[in-house]
This record gives structure tokens, sequence and C-alpha cells, in this order.
């Protein structure tokens, strides 16, 4: 069995970041209904936007010369004022973790986690968040992640 290896990807790797944030999507049911018709571009250009204005480090696992997994961390826009120094209050955040279903259960997913979470540490974030599936909550658990006390009411 080939080794597997954990690389910072530059922007030539963006597309196939583009395709697992997608997959995820999939992974969830989502019908193709339910997609905008410039999903594929809207994620593109969030991935631009992360890297010019976020920090953006995207993560990729290869098994020999393939890709079998990748995931993205970014410092964290938050969704109210920030008053404190950036120092004080820079949050990493964590998203489109994926593993290609022949890759699972060889532990790539907690190696692109504990990739991203060393990156963000060294530009200086504090804390990490991500939004975890049911089905990968104890792969973060087992990685140090905690629950919080983010609260959500579904309409």
């Amino acid at each position: 069995m080939d080794p597997i290896e954990i690389n910072i990807a530059s922007a030539d790797a963006d597309p196939i970041l583009v395709d697992h944030y997608m997959a995820i999507w999939d992974s969830y049911g989502t019908p193709a209904a339910a997609y905008s018709a410039d999903a594929a571009k809207t994620v593109k250009a969030f991935i631009a936007e992360g890297r010019q204005k976020f920090e953006l480090v995207v993560v990729v696992a290869k098994v020999g010369e393939h890709i079998v997994g990748s995931a993205a961390g970014q410092v964290r826009v938050a969704p109210f004022p920030i008053v404190t120094q950036p120092a004080y209050r820079k949050t990493g955040y964590i998203w489109s973790v994926f593993v290609e279903p022949s890759a699972r259960r060889r532990g790539i997913a907690a190696m692109l986690v504990e990739r991203l979470v060393a990156e963000l540490s060294a530009i200086g974030c504090f804390r990490v968040l991500l939004h975890p599936s049911e089905a990968a909550e104890s792969v973060y658990r087992k990685l140090g992640f905690q629950n919080s006390n983010e609260m959500r009411l579904d309409l």
C-alpha cells in the first residue's frame, strides 16, 4: 500500500477542492434541483476570496500520484462586529473535509485536519471551529474538538 502524503495545495488544486465540496453536499442527499445553476462557480469564487482575504489554506491527501482527499481552513469571518485586536480573537474555521470513499477508514481525514490545525495555529489562530456531519463527529472528538455553545433554530 502506498504511503499517504498530506501537502499544502496551490490554487492549481482548487478544481479538486470544488469537486470534493460538491461531493460532500451530494453525500448529504442534496437533490440536483436544489443546487444553484452556478454552484461550482460560487465555490470557486469563495475559494479565491478566501485565499485573497482570509488566509485560506488547502491541504490534500495523496496516495501515489492520486489526490484522495482535501480540506480547507481559513480565518473565520465573524457574523458580528469584531471590536478586539486580531491576536485576541483570531479564529480559524475548517470546512470541506473530504476523503474519497475508496480511501476512507485509513485516518486520512484526521491527518488533513491535524495539518490544517497546525497551519491555522502558525498564522495566529487561537481557536479552530468546524461544523461536522454526524458521521464525522467522532473523528473530530478524537482530535480534541469539543461541542460548544452554538445554538440553532430550524424554521
